[in-house]
């Protein structure tokens, strides 16, 4: 992705699992050209089976490592392998072996592997076959885009709908989905408004317990990639939402009720 609304240098990538019945995709991986130092990106995915297999490349500053991936769509339990001898600069899985492009002369670049590096001479690129590698575990992490993101253009379920005094509210899907099953599933909040003064507080209430404030009062119109945010922890939990809306001496609210899909009781590739 590029653009205004992206971190870093203004170049970001998404990994993302679409599901073939269709629905909201599932992001697995990101990456981005920081603009101090360092870089993160993943490529090369490989679905023909789950976990989906790709090519995990990165640097903390100057040390460019590359690892062999893979990301379970379902429950986004990660695990990866370095690749050994060199970098990686494109691979791809068929079964139980995986083909790819080893930089055996890492120096030789001056960016970020990829399909390019096997053009300079000197890189002496090879193409290796290897088998499955021990997989080692990675830290479960929230994967989060790498950008302000319009939630309601990214065809995630939410909507602007008309509010008290004015106001535009941003409405929930019904239903978020499950997966990662491993991670909370966040759910955005935002308001808008062009004319007039306003309070806008939103509270949650989940099933047998008292509502309580979902962050700070907002008494600005929020710009596109900011609001509230709030957890659904477990897949099946559900809550409901109230915008309080105080315009003046007058107060009105608008609820909207979300749940999270329950989790799969089979998994299959």
């Amino acid at each position: 992705m590029t653009g205004g609304s992206v971190y870093g240098t203004g170049v970001v990538w998404e990994l993302r699992a679409a599901p073939l019945a269709g629905g909201p995709s599932t992001l697995l991986d990101t990456g981005l050209i920081s603009g101090t130092c360092g870089f993160s990106l993943p490529s090369a995915p490989s679905a023909s089976r789950s976990p989906i297999a790709y090519l995990d490349a990165g640097a903390d500053c100057d040390v460019t490592e590359t690892r062999f991936a893979t990301s379970d769509p379902v429950t986004g339990r990660r695990a990866a392998a370095v690749t050994r001898g060199g970098l990686a600069a494109g691979a791809t899985r068929d079964g139980s072996t995986i083909y790819w492009l080893r930089v055996s002369n890492p120096a030789a670049l001056t960016s970020v592997p990829g399909a390019g590096s096997c053009s300079v001479a000197t890189a002496q690129c090879q193409l290796v076959a290897s088998s499955l590698p021990d997989y080692g575990p990675l830290p479960a992490v929230r994967q989060a885009s790498p950008a302000d993101i319009d939630v309601a253009r990214s065809d995630m379920g939410y909507r602007w709908v008309p509010g008290p005094a004015g106001t535009r509210l941003l409405r929930p899907p019904a239903r978020v989905p499950c997966a990662p099953s491993s991670q909370a599933a966040y759910v955005y909040m935002s308001v808008r408004w062009r004319t007039g003064r306003h309070t806008v507080r939103v509270l949650r209430q989940d099933p047998r317990k008292a509502p309580r404030a979902v962050g700070s009062p907002q008494t600005r119109s929020n710009p596109i990639g900011l609001g509230l945010q709030s957890r659904l922890l477990r897949c099946g939990d559900r809550t409901r939402f109230t915008y309080v809306v105080t315009t003046g001496r007058t107060t009105r609210r608008v609820t909207f009720a979300v749940a999270r899909a329950a989790a799969p009781s089979t998994q299959r590739p």
